[in-house]
């Protein structure tokens, strides 16, 4: 599963429960709607002492959410109602998890120091795949889960 993919995916998810236009990237002044913001990928800390064999490490995306024009913050209340009442979306045959996220404010600050932009609100969310429906199928039926060593 690539991330374009799974960020593609989450972009769908937000969009079947809002009637607004989704993007994804820096807000653009003539772009209205809701701006999704990738600004670190990195790999999921618990999958390498997982006992499932992954032919890829899942992978953390983070990132920002934000209402075009910035003062919608009702659009960006009905985002945070939307993921909250639906953490999970499906990516091809997996599911992923949606979760709220803190960031710093020194590492917020550098991410709109960076893009030369003035401070908006922004909702900052990361998102990862779970295992697979054929994986969790194939480990209920070749593997007991809790195995007792002999």
């Amino acid at each position: 599963m690539s991330i374009e993919k799974t960020i593609e995916a989450f972009k769908d998810h937000i969009g079947s429960f809002l009637d607004e236009p989704i993007f994804i990237g820096w807000p653009i002044d003539d772009k209205k709607g809701i701006h999704i913001f990738v600004y670190s990928v990195i790999d999921a800390p618990d999958a390498r002492l997982s006992f499932i064999d992954h032919d890829i490490y899942p992978q953390e995306i983070c990132a920002l959410i934000f209402a075009n024009p910035e003062y919608e913050y009702s659009v960006i209340d009905n985002v945070l109602h939307a993921l909250h009442r639906h953490p999970i979306f499906e990516v091809e045959d997996t599911q992923s998890a949606i979760w709220r996220d803190s960031i710093p404010a020194q590492d917020i600050a550098q991410i709109f120091v960076a893009r030369n932009q003035p401070y908006r609100l922004s909702l900052a969310y990361k998102f990862r795949s779970l295992v697979s429906k054929a994986t969790l199928q194939e480990l209920q039926e070749n593997r007991p889960l809790n195995p007792i060593p002999a």
